[in-house]
């Protein structure tokens, strides 16, 4: 079995197994499926040799949709998910384990994103006894209900998932906290500097760093020298919010690394993140990464650009790639500027642009949009849409 990205092609045969799982699935028409596939960030089949034999949809939380289930999960979640809005198999195919094959897929995908929480929904009324077991199996656990529009009644599922060789933390280990201390008082937005990690306060004093141990309130999990998630002081003196210190599991007879080691640590983690940006991203030859003040001067001076969302784990994304480089060196070109941006991160940008899928590129003359396409992988027709900034 092999899964791939949708393509066009694949869409009689996922209506065609979409037919066949209602009413346990919503009920697609081809252009529900288009705009579907045009929205989700994960749009795949999966493939024998001859057939499709399965498809998943699914959505980033950061992501613009509004299935009344994705806004429930929005409306009752404080952290990324990634949330499966349809996952189907042909009749002759049950049982082959094409399903758990594709969830382990999302899986994968969603740690590689920093993803660590799943969210689907399964139908109570009409019942789908089988779909409920198929994810308590794979551990997700029911978090409420949803009444629809349409007047289905929905379990809301859930299931946290660990990174590979990772844990969750329990109240007898000992963290170590290595951030430096105008760090966290920047994140913490505290001049004093401080968080409430469990029933203890990490000052930002002369002692800093510091260990603490881990007590009631921690919800996030973490491998040795990986990330916690600790937010700043609440009222409630609760862990909440979106600070990040980094920390490892330590043991109490272990001492605190010096503010010299810290430093050199810093700057160890800093070239390596520099050395794997330039060389796990295929860059454009004539690119311009991103810069919202350039790019907002550029559409101001009614400058041709092209905006291209790259997505470094997308396969459409690689392979127009060089393509784009291969059209930025002609000299039809050279006075178009080509900005990459980066899919995962620039998510005001995307909001602004009203772009949902990766691959996208987005064109503009004169200080307004002229063209786009997404998915385009032809040098002509990517020709022709980038002379929409030029003509």
């Amino acid at each position: 079995m092999h899964i791939r990205q949708v393509r066009a092609d694949d869409f009689d045969e996922i209506l065609k197994i979409n037919a066949e799982s209602s009413p346990h699935v919503a009920g697609l028409e081809a252009e529900d499926l288009r705009q579907l596939t045009t929205l989700a960030s994960i749009a795949l089949v999966a493939t024998d040799s001859a057939s499709v034999v399965g498809y998943v949809l699914a959505f980033l939380s950061s992501d613009v949709y509004e299935g009344e289930e994705f806004q429930s999960f929005l409306a009752r979640s404080d952290e990324p998910f990634l949330y499966i809005d349809q996952v189907a198999t042909c009749a002759m195919a049950r049982g082959a384990n094409i399903a758990s094959q594709m969830y382990a897929w999302l899986q994968q995908r969603s740690h590689e994103l920093g993803i660590f929480t799943l969210c689907c929904g399964v139908n109570l009324r009409p019942a789908n006894p089988v779909s409920m077991r198929f994810h308590r199996k794979l551990g997700f656990e029911s978090i409420g209900g949803l009444e629809t529009s349409d007047g289905l009644l929905v379990a809301l599922l859930r299931k946290k998932t660990l990174p590979s060789g990772s844990r969750a933390i329990t109240k007898a280990d000992e963290l170590e906290v290595v951030r430096l201390p105008d760090l966290l008082a920047e994140q913490t937005g505290q001049p004093g500097g401080g968080v409430r990690c469990g029933s203890r306060r990490i000052g930002t004093g002369p002692e800093f760093p510091c260990s603490i141990r881990a007590e009631q309130g921690y919800r996030e999990s973490i491998t040795p020298r990986h990330r916690l998630q600790c937010g700043a002081e609440t009222p409630d003196r609760r862990v909440s919010g979106p600070s990040v210190i980094n920390a490892r599991i330590c043991r109490s007879s272990q001492r605190s690394p010096t503010f010299g080691e810290l430093r050199m640590k810093s700057l160890v983690a800093i070239i390596s993140a520099v050395i794997l940006t330039v060389f796990a991203t295929p860059l454009l030859a004539a690119e311009i990464p991103f810069n919202q003040a350039q790019y907002d001067s550029m559409i101001a001076a009614d400058k041709p650009v092209a905006v291209v969302f790259h997505a470094d784990w997308c396969p459409t994304c690689r392979a127009q790639a060089p393509l784009l480089k291969e059209l930025s060196q002609t000299a039809e070109f050279k006075g178009l500027t080509l900005f990459v941006a980066n899919f995962d991160t620039e998510k005001n940008l995307r909001k602004s642009l009203g772009v949902t899928r990766q691959s996208t590129v987005v064109v503009f003359k004169g200080g307004k949009e002229s063209a786009r396409s997404t998915g385009d992988t032809q040098q002509a027709s990517l020709a022709g849409l980038l002379r929409h900034a030029i003509s």
